[in-house]
């Protein structure tokens, strides 16, 4: 049977919190998958990008690599995420284009501010399947107070651009030395009328 009963108002309070914690946790649930996604459409965009792509913050954490950036170092994401670049092996660094000065340089450039805006460099790295040219630029990353706050190091893989442009300059020579033998007889035989 039932039995009409008023409800107290510290029962009507408690309903209203659990209500209301209720929402919030919706609330919270819904935001987290948003960001889940937001960050797994970033993942995927910085991974279909050709380029490596590292970024370090202040102290020399790294905070985010790509796959071509795995590719180069032999090393997993989170064997990269979990050591510090200045810490990092020397075959790890030399892929990046650094050595152990002239990463704890550039990190004691960023915690006083005075990395320059973009710095582009080319260097070679060879592993044991071949030879590697690449094209290092680094960009401060700025927080919204102005400081620098990180370090964006982009490595694009030149190697095949310089063989073919190597390749073209071999052709050019071959057709040029081609033109100028028979120019030379020709020349030598009408010096001789």
């Amino acid at each position: 049977f039932t039995q009409d009963r008023q409800i107290s108002s510290n029962e009507t309070e408690l309903l209203k919190t659990i209500l209301a914690q209720g929402s919030i946790a919706l609330q919270n649930a819904h935001n987290y998958l948003q960001a889940k996604n937001g960050r797994d459409r970033l993942t995927a965009l910085i991974n279909s990008i050709e380029e490596g792509i590292l970024m370090v913050d202040i102290e020399g954490n790294v905070l985010l690599a790509n796959d071509p950036v795995q590719e180069l170092t032999n090393l997993s994401l989170q064997e990269l995420l979990k050591t510090p670049i200045d810490k990092q092996p020397d075959l790890v660094l030399e892929s990046l284009g650094y050595n152990q000065t002239e990463i704890r340089s550039l990190l004691n450039s960023l915690d006083h501010s005075q990395l320059p805006i973009t710095s582009k460099t080319l260097f070679e790295f060879s592993d044991p399947q071949r030879t590697y040219i690449i094209e290092k630029v680094n960009s401060p990353i700025w927080g919204h107070d102005g400081n620098i706050i990180g370090l964006m190091i982009v490595l694009r893989d030149i190697t095949k651009q310089r063989e073919i442009e190597q390749t073209r300059e071999a052709i050019t020579e071959t057709v040029v030395h081609d033109l100028r033998s028979p120019m030379s007889a020709i020349v030598g035989a009408l010096e001789l009328l």
